[in-house]
């Protein structure tokens, strides 16, 4: 039961039974190629899951949904930038912390032994995927495998 009293069973149901004009099924997917989602499309039209999906299958084109594939592909990488410029600015605070020979001396070697190593594994597994990243790799040019990184 929804806060307004209303069941989704029942909304679901009430969406169904109303035919829904080709105009509205095209809109719909011109908004799912947009990269709206397909839940707030059908509260927006007032239609079934259902018919979201079969909009879908009927005017999305495979570029269109190609498309929609890179721009979620985009959306994910930016998302993934943001989460290491994020962590890189934290493990640079933390880092930071380390300059106060006040706060140094009252810590405990061993947990200072630990954060170093944390510390340096993180930034040499990003350079190391940063390097990867931007190296072509051998099999771009010539089709064979590229055994140089035998990490």
């Amino acid at each position: 039961m929804s806060m307004d009293g209303s069941s989704g069973v029942v909304q679901e149901k009430l969406y169904q039974s109303q035919p829904v004009g080709e105009e509205v099924k095209m809109a719909i997917a011109s908004e799912l190629a947009a990269g709206e989602k397909p839940i707030d499309l059908a509260d927006k039209y007032g239609v079934s899951l259902a018919t979201v999906t079969r909009s879908k299958q009927k005017y999305l084109t495979a570029e269109m949904l190609e498309k929609m594939e890179e721009q979620k592909a985009a959306v994910l990488g930016d998302l993934m930038i943001q989460s290491l410029e994020a962590g890189i600015e934290a493990t640079v605070r933390i880092a930071d912390t380390t300059k106060d020979q006040g706060w140094l001396h009252t810590q405990n070697a061993g947990d200072l032994g630990k954060m170093y190593g944390i510390i340096s594994d993180k930034v040499v597994r990003v350079a190391e995927a940063m390097d990867d990243i931007r190296r072509p790799k051998l099999q771009d040019y010539t089709g064979e495998e590229d055994n140089t990184n035998l990490n």
